[in-house]
């Protein structure tokens, strides 16, 4: 059941069959394309351009449910439970009752990075990520936790340094919630367990290649070796090396092309990963490539894509593309 927006400004939500790829059915909209939908129940939740903020199909039909406007453009969509939250450029982070399509609160994150922080929900919690200067002009990292229901501070647990902007996971590692992001400099994951109020730091070898991607307790990412080779790998949350590596071609590697065109999809104990029009699906217990696809490339936008039912989706010029992996 993938769903997508394409567009910036007028453009489209659409709702593709898993097994066909044909389209169940498609609306126009003002939509962000920079923002993944966001499914809650019978409802698909997107963000709109402008003032045009939470925005809510009918999921059979496509029809409009509701819509919660915004006097500012809202972005980093994330849902849990029954809520949807969204946070402007300056750190106010929204709050809107998915059922009823209602206002829960709005609530102005301490010291939240400029940009649209990064934002994360689970287990009725609400994630932000924030910095903030030391008196020596050093940056210190945190995250903010703020209760779901009414947007109040609960605690805020420190960063070992600045993350990177692609990305804040809140992930269960080891059992625990714990906060993982790329250090700023690429080269190091930043912990911190909100639990312990601790932090601590994971250097590795080379850069970074892909945002972080977590299940069932382990870490997941693209990253160049010294050398400067790609390969998908699992981090070992101790030492910070590989627990093992997986080759990929150069091109995710290639120095020109923005981080932003590599994308990591992880499900059903399988990995899929696309750099520009190139992928490979990875067995995560057998840690090696099993099969290969192709899928068209915008010009501008995202790499971003779906997975459903082994079926790849992807975005292109006109329309969306199902392509199903074949043997290496």
């Amino acid at each position: 059941m993938p769903v997508s927006a394409s567009g910036s400004g007028i453009g489209s939500v659409v709702r593709l069959d898993a097994a066909t790829g044909q389209v169940q059915w498609s609306v126009k909209a003002d939509v962000l394309d920079s923002e993944s939908p966001a499914v809650v129940g019978d409802v698909v939740i997107v963000l709109g351009s402008g003032g045009k903020g939470f925005q809510a199909f009918d999921l059979g039909t496509g029809k409009v449910r509701w819509s919660v406007p915004s006097a500012t453009v809202l972005r980093r969509l994330v849902v849990d439970g029954g809520r949807a939250y969204a946070v402007t450029a300056g750190g106010t982070v929204t709050a809107v009752d998915t059922g009823r399509g209602a206002k829960l609160w709005s609530v102005a994150a301490p010291e939240s990075d400029d940009g649209y922080p990064m934002l994360r929900a689970a287990g009725g919690k609400v994630y932000v990520q924030g910095r903030a200067q030391n008196p020596d002009m050093q940056f210190h990292a945190f995250v903010t936790s703020l209760d779901g229901a009414t947007g109040r501070g609960t605690d805020q647990s420190p960063l070992s340094g600045p993350c990177e902007t692609r990305g804040l996971i809140v992930a269960p590692v080891a059992a625990k919630r714990v906060f993982l992001c790329h250090r700023e400099n690429g080269s190091g994951v930043l912990n911190g367990d909100p639990e312990k109020g601790a932090a601590w730091d994971i250097p590795y070898g080379g850069n970074a290649l892909s945002p972080l991607s977590a299940a069932e307790g382990k870490v997941y990412f693209l990253a160049a070796s010294l050398s400067g080779e790609p390969a998908f790998t699992e981090l070992n949350q101790e030492s910070g090396g590989s627990q093992w590596r997986v080759p990929l071609p150069k091109v995710c590697a290639e120095p020109d092309r923005p981080e932003t065109a590599n994308a990591v999809v992880v499900t059903d104990g399988l990995a899929y990963v696309r750099c520009g029009a190139e992928g490979r699906v990875i067995d995560l217990a057998e840690h090696e490539t099993v099969l290969k696809f192709t899928v068209p490339v915008r010009p501008e936008g995202p790499a971003g894509f779906l997975v459903a039912g082994g079926v790849v989706f992807a975005p292109s010029e006109s329309g969306w593309a199902s392509v199903e992996p074949q043997p290496l």
